[in-house]
């Protein structure tokens, strides 16, 4: 959470936790989804808990209590991925019916719907000023586009397979983007144009974080991976057992989920 006091998982189980962060005991258990859970996500507040799903919902999580607040129903395919506008006001997720859609959280509906990529979409994030939204998905290209208008803005060409994620830098000069060709690629935000490729990593990478001040990413999948702002690795985290689905810096930047 924004606060840094809880952190939220999904699983196949259907199940979402909501832990305190200090303890590591469960706060609240959330059961709504009828397949498997693919992305949590906080609202800027934390009040708000988003949840994304198999079962093609989007469920909308009251923090405090641990009950639900509302459902989104809009895609034709699994939400993989979901990302809120540094406001609150919108909440953008991407599905593997080849769609992002935007949407207005006051008024619980479809505020514009985000259609360009040739196959699944499977990571959405917002622009740090809420203007623009990335996307990347297994059509290989990473899109940027204006909210607002709906319209596509850039398409970024240079991975050799699917994306799996795609992250603003928090000052929103750099975009990154990573998947199953097991490079990140640093793109500039404004011109489209590719500023450095890291390698190294090996195997699929399924997702990125950057810490507050933009100067540590974290690329999480066979293995974890932490960058310096050069594109040096700085640690390679192998006390794993299993794939990194997810990875995010406390608010502080002194841990990592």
């Amino acid at each position: 959470a924004p606060d840094g006091k809880t952190l939220a998982s999904g699983s196949a189980d259907k199940d979402i936790i909501v832990w305190n962060a200090q303890t590591g005991v469960p706060v609240h258990i959330l059961r709504a989804h009828t397949e498997a859970v693919m992305r949590v996500a906080f609202s800027p507040d934390g009040r708000t808990l988003a949840s994304g799903a198999q079962d093609k919902l989007i469920h909308l999580w009251d923090t405090a209590s641990g009950t639900l607040s509302g459902t989104l129903t809009g895609h034709d395919g699994w939400v993989v991925s979901l990302a809120f506008s540094p406001d609150g006001k919108w909440l953008a997720s991407a599905s593997n019916d080849r769609r992002v859609i935007v949407w207005d959280l006051e008024k619980r509906r479809i505020e514009k719907v985000l259609e360009g990529h040739d196959d699944v979409v499977d990571a959405v994030a917002f622009s740090p000023d809420g203007r623009r939204v990335v996307s990347g998905g297994d059509d290989r290209a990473v899109r940027v586009w204006d909210v607002r208008k709906g319209e596509l803005l850039m398409t970024l060409q240079g991975h050799a397979s699917f994306l799996k994620a795609v992250s603003y830098a928090p000052d929103g000069k750099t975009i990154a983007s990573a998947g199953l060709d097991q490079q990140i690629i640093l793109w500039d935000a404004a011109t489209g144009e590719r500023i450095r490729t890291l390698t190294g990593q090996e195997g699929i990478i399924f997702c990125l974080d950057w810490n507050r001040d933009g100067s540590r990413l974290a690329s999480g999948g066979d293995s974890l991976l932490i960058w310096d702002a050069s594109g040096e690795i700085l640690r390679n985290i192998r006390s794993f057992h299993g794939i990194v689905n997810g990875v995010s810096f406390s608010p502080d930047g002194k841990h990592l989920v």
